[in-house]
């Protein structure tokens, strides 16, 4: 299967891919509204819920924009490289969830997300240093060697 293929096959099976996929994917979190689903050898996660889904996006353009200047971007960008986006996605949840629980671990994304806004009103209320601070130190693991 190319990868124009698999994108546009992709696309159809999953109408609201998860913000998060990266990090759930790696085994770093989990969401109650994730569904996991396999295409050809990999594996997708999409959300059940679109509240959630959005309030995802707007935690996630949030760390992106906090973070640009830690992870050497000039400007706030959508689109990073996987790497990056790894390191954003993992490092910006673990340091929310430091932050509002004093834990490592993130059992439920949106249940997360709900008690930031609970607590500080707004994501763009939510004290930003902490949690860039988690996304430089976050290390994606190595790939495998072949």
């Amino acid at each position: 299967m190319d990868e124009i293929q698999y994108r546009d096959t992709y696309h159809s099976v999953n109408e609201r891919r998860c913000h998060f996929e990266k990090a759930i994917n790696a085994r770093v979190c989990t969401c109650r509204h994730m569904q996991r689903f396999n295409l050809a050898d990999r594996e997708g996660v999409g959300c059940t819920q679109p509240e959630a889904h959005q309030n995802c996006a707007d935690w996630l353009r949030a760390l992106r924009r906090a973070s640009c200047f830690a992870l050497s971007q000039p400007n706030p960008v959508d689109i990073l490289p996987h790497r990056l986006e790894a390191k954003v996605q993992a490092g910006g949840l673990l340091g929310l969830a430091k932050l509002i629980d004093s834990t490592a671990r993130v059992e439920d994304i949106a249940g997360l997300l709900n008690q930031a806004t609970d607590r500080y009103g707004n994501v763009s209320d939510i004290p930003m240093p902490d949690i860039v601070t988690a996304v430089t130190e976050y290390e994606p693991r190595p790939r495998k060697k072949r």
